[in-house]
């Protein structure tokens, strides 16, 4: 996919935050209107995708073949990395976090409780995209922890990001949005919908980050 096909696929706005994101220190600013969507089991594909493999990852080279694909290093604590492979090749993958979910970054913390996940840095390689990898990813991770007792996991998504809004309205419920910028160690957050938060405003972002909960509904 070309950079036009690129730009038109994630939207203008968020093609500039990501540019944006890599320009400028994340200790000194960073702003985001994040959507928070529930996914839905029910409303996820069955089945495998021809010549596909998702799995969870078992071996270091494995985890190292995630971190490059997402661009995260998945060592936060409690953190399980599911990676898909068409033909052999990494196509894609995401990390999920088992209870609480903290992101260092905008200064936020999300309160999900022992039975809660939180899932991050899903990404696919522009090269497999629109193959379904990205649905059945959500699909195996979200059906491995329930099986593991887990609630139905969370996922925050830029207001930005069009591609992945079309992706999860499909099989996600909008819990709520937050509005968050983040100036040095100053963060100031507006949570609506089912999310609750503790505080609008911390001048210690690393120390006391702004604690967001979520109604119980599943």
């Amino acid at each position: 996919m070309g950079i036009v096909g690129e730009i038109k696929n994630l939207g203008f706005g968020y093609v500039f935050e990501r540019v944006f994101e890599r320009i400028v220190p994340v200790w000194m600013c960073r702003f985001c209107c994040l959507a928070v969507y529930q996914i839905d089991s029910n409303k996820l594909p069955g089945g495998p995708i021809s010549n596909s493999d998702i799995k969870v990852c078992e071996s270091e080279q494995e985890l190292e073949q995630l971190r490059q694909v997402t661009s995260a290093d998945g060592e936060k604590d409690h953190t399980i990395g599911f990676v898909a492979k068409m033909n052999g090749e990494v196509a894609g993958g995401l990390w999920v976090v088992l209870g609480d979910y903290q992101d260092e970054d905008l200064g936020l913390s999300f309160s999900l409780g022992q039975v809660g996940a939180w899932i991050y840095s899903a990404r696919v390689d522009a090269a497999y995209r629109r193959q379904r990898i990205y649905s059945h990813l959500m699909a195996e991770s979200t059906q491995t922890r329930k099986n593991a007792g887990h609630a139905a996991p969370y996922i925050g998504v830029s207001k930005l990001n069009q591609g992945s809004h079309k992706a999860i309205q499909r099989f996600g419920r909008e819990v709520g949005q937050v509005l968050v910028f983040r100036l040095g160690s100053i963060v100031w957050a507006r949570a609506t919908g089912e999310l609750k938060q503790n505080q609008s405003l911390t001048t210690q972002c690393t120390r006391r980050p702004i604690e967001l909960s979520i109604s119980e509904t599943s």
